[in-house]
């Protein structure tokens, strides 16, 4: 229904959940973000394009499938060189090439590590340094392999990347914003393993096709890696890393034997000046330390933002830090959720957020009419989903607006068995009771 509804351009990419809650079925209770089905997702979110992709993807896993019912480039003769003599017996590597095969699988350890350096530990560290010498090991076994036996490692490597492009037909991982590029690379790849030896021809496959799939995946990784989500993460780290002296103060004393003097030496480190040991400077301390904290936090949260301007949880994490310590004279998380709702204008979620910025950052004690309009707008984006119709008929009802308040009220009792497949979302006898009474309010 998704792709009938859009059949040129699809419903745009991040935006299969939203089209998915107008497209269900009202009992369905799920709430998915995908397809679970890469060719289908392709589809539904990029229209034509995503047909092509989809073609593509159905292509190469059938020259895949191909190369391992024939034992990799075609058959024995691609084992033998223009001689006929066996390949078995190839050069041993160079130094060169032993040094690329350890960069190769120490990458990914180390690129794992600085992401999690936050929440690192020595487990965690033994964990990635096995997996490395695991990684070597096993890519000693593919050369040596490779070196005597060609068509099995030809076939085995169609067989992993056969398996890859599989899973994007049961899973949600290959449509993934941070994941699809690599859906490109086994693409291009599967390209290239499909074309046959020397015993046929023609290739399945230009050459160009492969080659174009594969690096174009690649450098859409590497730019949006190193040019937005390396940034981002940093400034996500750098934004929480000043309240580290908090929670290990907070932690020393609500110990069962609260230290004051060790509270005060971290504060005092954290502050910069000496801090008594005594419980009301150690106090002031807390507060004065959290205040300094928020604002470097916030300074940083604004930053990510700013990479990510559609990223919710960065955005709710501004504006929740931002609107508690610095106060309604600052704008930049109600900005941030404003900017979130204009890049996702499908997105319920954004709405929702939304909603509570306005009236996070309003001051007085009436919901301004900004964040009435986003509550409608996100129970209007949720068809089925009760909660939302019973956060606009509240959010109407404080602001006097009786006459609509009644309407969603009643929209969120007509909404409410629609989630009797999921018990846990149904509405307790308290909030049935209380939109019960907005609905018969004079």
């Amino acid at each position: 229904r998704i792709t009938l509804d859009h059949p040129l351009l699809g419903v745009g990419p991040d935006r299969f959940q939203s089209a998915f809650h107008r497209a269900k079925p009202p009992i369905c209770p799920e709430d998915v973000s995908s397809a679970h089905h890469a060719p289908l997702d392709f589809i539904a979110t990029l229209g034509l394009g995503g047909l092509a992709w989809a073609a593509m993807v159905i292509a190469a896993s059938v020259g895949l499938a191909r190369v391992m019912l024939h034992g990799g480039a075609g058959s024995r003769r691609s084992e033998l060189n223009d001689t006929g003599q066996d390949d078995a017996g190839l050069d041993p590597l160079a130094p060169t090439q032993w040094r690329l095969l350890g960069l190769a699988a120490a990458l990914p350890a180390l690129a794992g590590a600085y992401t999690e350096m936050q929440i690192a530990t020595i487990e965690g560290a033994a964990v990635r340094i096995f997996a490395a010498a695991s990684a070597v090991v096993v890519l000693v076994a593919l050369v040596a392999l490779g070196q005597r036996r060609p068509s099995w490692l030809h076939a085995s490597c169609a067989m992993g990347l056969w398996v890859v492009l599989l899973h994007g037909l049961l899973d949600v991982t290959l449509v993934w914003p941070n994941a699809a590029p690599w859906m490109g690379v086994a693409i291009g790849l599967a390209c290239v393993m499909s074309q046959p030896g020397r015993v046929r021809a023609r290739p399945a496959w230009p050459a160009w096709i492969g080659a174009a799939g594969t690096l174009s995946g690649a450098g859409v990784i590497g730019v949006a890696t190193f040019a937005t989500v390396l940034p981002w993460e940093s400034r996500l780290r750098d934004a929480g890393r000043p309240f580290g002296p908090l929670r290990e103060a907070t932690l020393v004393l609500s110990s069962p034997t609260p230290d004051i003097g060790t509270a005060s030496q971290i504060l005092g480190r954290a502050l910069g000046r000496a801090v008594p040991p005594n419980p009301a400077s150690v106090q002031r301390a807390l507060g004065e330390a959290m205040s300094a904290s928020s604002e470097r936090a916030i300074v940083q949260l604004q930053a990510a933002s700013d990479l990510m301007p559609g990223h919710l949880a960065t955005a709710r994490a501004l504006g929740r830090t931002e609107a508690t310590f610095a106060g309604a004279a600052a704008s930049s998380g109600l900005v941030a959720a404003r900017r979130v709702a204009r890049v996702r204008p499908g997105s319920a979620t954004a709405w929702n957020w939304l909603a509570q910025a306005e009236r996070l950052y309003a001051t007085g004690s009436v919901a301004p009419s900004a964040s009435l309009d986003a509550a409608i707008r996100s129970a209007e984006l949720s068809p089925y989903d009760w909660t939302s119709a019973a956060r606009a008929a509240r959010a109407l009802e404080g602001a006097g607006e009786m006459d609509r308040a009644r309407i969603w009220a009643q929209t969120a009792l007509d909404r409410a068995p629609l989630s009797r497949l999921d018990p846990l979302r149904l509405p307790s006898a308290s909030e049935l009771t209380e939109l019960e009474e907005i609905v018969k309010a004079p």
